[in-house]
């Protein structure tokens, strides 16, 4: 019984810093920000990365190209003189808001 007890104490914590951390706290948010022209960034994504969803990489390199040492070089010299960026690309279905957390959970 003390464990059960226990257990559900623990989780109602959990639940309270949980809507604290996410609510109140700037957690969530920490090293976010806005591009300077988001409408140009979403069209030049849009125009690269197409309808396709996923994860991108930029600049990219594959694990076949990692053992070949002439496009490991490349993608090296490439990484070293460029940015480098991390995309989760998710079009909008059409007819579907992005609002719309539903399918989503």
């Amino acid at each position: 019984m003390r464990v059960l007890i226990a257990g559900i104490l623990a989780g109602l914590v959990l639940f309270v810093w949980g809507a604290v951390a996410h609510m109140l706290l700037p957690l969530g948010e920490m090293g976010s920000r806005a591009p300077q022209d988001e409408d140009a960034a979403l069209a030049a994504m849009t125009a690269s990365l197409g309808t396709k969803p996923g994860i991108y990489y930029l600049p990219y390199i594959d694990s076949v190209g990692m053992k070949d040492e002439a496009r490991a070089a490349a993608f090296a010299t490439k990484s070293a003189a460029n940015p480098y960026a991390y995309v989760i690309w998710q079009p909008t279905p059409a007819g579907r808001s992005p609002l719309d957390m539903g399918p989503q959970l």
